[in-house]
């Protein structure tokens, strides 16, 4: 349902406000879920970056707990982008999929009428 001019002016000033009292939070709201994704994949890619040059400072150092927080940055890293990637391609997928659904029901409309004027 559209909104009306008066909720769309009541919606802008909503967000001036916001913007004023709170710049940081105005622009997390303005944010895409295609931006949260991006944000996503960066930082695993910087954490798994940071995770294998702290892998090299194990193996000069030699100290367990080194290698084990290097490990532990590289799969937190790891898991981020490939969230962030599978998130990008379901949007992705079900952009697809409504298009194919509207072509698939066009296909079987036209289907439908080829064989309803062949047998006449």
């Amino acid at each position: 349902m559209p909104l009306t001019d008066r909720e769309k002016r009541i919606l802008q000033e909503i967000e001036r406000n916001l913007a004023h009292e709170d710049p940081g939070a105005a622009r997390g709201a303005r944010r895409t879920p295609q931006e949260d994704s991006h944000r996503r994949i960066r930082l695993g890619i910087a954490l798994f970056v940071v995770g294998l040059v702290t892998l090299v400072v194990f193996f000069i150092v030699r100290h367990t707990l080194i290698g084990l927080g290097a490990f532990g940055l590289m799969v937190s890293g790891l898991f981020l982008a490939v969230g962030g990637t599978t998130a990008l391609a379901n949007d992705k997928l079900n952009s697809m999929q409504s298009k194919e659904r509207t072509i698939g029901a066009f296909r079987r409309w036209e289907r439908a009428m080829r064989d309803r004027f062949k047998r006449s």
